[in-house]
C-alpha cells in the first residue's frame, strides 16, 4: 500500500481475509506496528476501520479489475484525507504472511 503524500510516499502492507458474508478482516502492518481491522466489501466497495490504540483510522474506496485498491485514508482528526493505491502481491517462499490476500 503506498499512502501519497504532496512531498513525499509511506509504504505499509495490508493482509485481507473475506468472509462469505461480505465482511473482510486482516492487519495493516506499518514499520514494526501491526494493527488489526475490520470492515466490508461489496466486490467493489470497500470501507475499513483500523484499531489504533488511541484513534480509528478509515480507509474507503473501491477495487480495480479484482486486484487493485484506491481510495483514501481518514485518520479521524479533521485534517485532509490522504489518498492511497494498493496492488495484490502474492505471497513469497519465506514471507512473514500467511498465504492470503496481500494489497
Amino acid at each position: 500500500m503506498q499512502l501519497q503524500y504532496i512531498d513525499h510516499t509511506d509504504y505499509s502492507y495490508l493482509v485481507i481475509a473475506q468472509q462469505p458474508t461480505g465482511t473482510i478482516s486482516g492487519t495493516w502492518r506499518v514499520g514494526k506496528q501491526t494493527f488489526p481491522f475490520d470492515g466490508t466489501y461489496d466486490g467493489r466497495l470497500f470501507h475499513v476501520v483500523v484499531k489504533e490504540p488511541s484513534r480509528s483510522v478509515t480507509l474507503s474506496g473501491y477495487v480495480e479489475g479484482a486486484s487493485d485498491m484506491v481510495g483514501l485514508l481518514d485518520l479521524g482528526n479533521g485534517t485532509t484525507s490522504t489518498a492511497f493505491t494498493a496492488e495484490h502481491r502474492a505471497a513469497q517462499k519465506g514471507n512473514i504472511f500467511k498465504k492470503t490476500t496481500t494489497y
